[in-house]
């Protein structure tokens, strides 16, 4: 990325949420497997939000809705510093169907080059629990229904940042 520009990745939350259950069931994620005055029935994995002791004893869906509302929020605030066109944001559902199309759109986007061709599937990053998939959170369909209403506000602010 061209210096001072900033690309930020925003996609499906239900894809995301799914991803981040997943990832804290595998144990593979593990931040603070001693956080004080966590009593969660894992250790907490991946970033440690802003209000991450509100989440204490809740299902598995709240916590990672909790923590992707929270990461979601201070990333949003962040861009909201910059002038529009000093960052572009890159669609995870848009990388799934067409990789080279959407990092040919994020390049141009920013004014840099693209100097290679992608695959018709992205290449699983050694991060990652299963293999990518449009519909992976569709597993955990119920899960994800409960926590997606209370998340309205920041999944309204967050598509209009993914159509940036």
């Amino acid at each position: 990325i061209a210096p001072g520009v900033a690309e930020i990745h925003l996609g499906d939350p239900r894809q995301v949420l799914a991803s981040m259950m997943e990832g804290w069931e595998s144990g593979r994620f593990v931040m603070y497997p001693d956080l004080p005055g966590w009593t969660g029935e894992r250790p907490w994995s991946f970033l440690l939000t802003l209000g991450w002791r509100d989440l204490n004893g809740l299902p598995l869906e709240h916590l990672a809705a909790g923590q992707w509302a929270s990461a979601m929020k201070t990333l949003l605030d962040s861009l909201d510093q910059l002038p529009a066109d000093r960052w572009s944001a890159a669609r995870y559902d848009a990388l799934l169907v067409d990789p080279n199309a959407e990092i040919a759109r994020i390049c141009k986007n920013v004014d840099i080059e693209w100097d290679r061709t992608l695959g018709q599937e992205l290449p699983i990053a050694r991060h990652t629990v299963s293999k990518p998939s449009a519909d992976k959170w569709r597993g955990r369909g119920d899960e994800i229904k409960r926590v997606l209403a209370p998340l309205g506000p920041m999944l309204e602010r967050a598509a209009r940042a993914a159509d940036h």
